[in-house]
């Protein structure tokens, strides 16, 4: 599977309602087994709003788009951000998967844990990832 590099600025990202949000961008350490996991993790949130958007490097090259995601504060320096890019075809014939996302991230450390529960949990793959922020 061929792989997205992201661009500079998306335009959801770089639009008046983003503008002045920090962008996140996070490089998990491992993919897990079944490739649930992607390399890379883009977000941007607004707590107020509680919500964001997140790219990362599977939904890119499936959904073309920012990917809206549901934000929450579980604690001082814990933020937990959820989202389902949608079904993804597999390799078994005429099959698809659904993935569901969930994120912690603590910004003091600028770290995040990445869950990935597939098909409803019948998989569950696991990350974790540095990030560095674009203001």
């Amino acid at each position: 599977m061929k792989w997205m590099v992201f661009p500079v600025c998306w335009t959801f990202f770089c639009g008046s309602a983003w503008a002045g949000t920090a962008i996140h961008t996070c490089t998990m350490t491992s993919t897990g087994s079944g490739g649930w996991i992607p390399k890379q993790v883009e977000f941007s949130y607004d707590e107020a709003r509680a919500s964001g958007t997140v790219s990362d490097t599977l939904s890119e090259n499936f959904r073309k788009a920012p990917v809206v995601v549901s934000v929450r504060r579980l604690g001082p320096d814990r933020i937990e951000l959820q989202w389902s890019p949608g079904a993804f075809p597999t390799t078994v014939r005429g099959r698809s998967s659904e993935v569901r996302y969930t994120m912690l991230f603590r910004p003091s450390k600028n770290r995040v844990e990445l869950a990935a529960d597939v098909d409803e949990g019948d998989r569950r793959a696991f990350s974790r990832g540095k990030c560095t922020v674009k203001k």
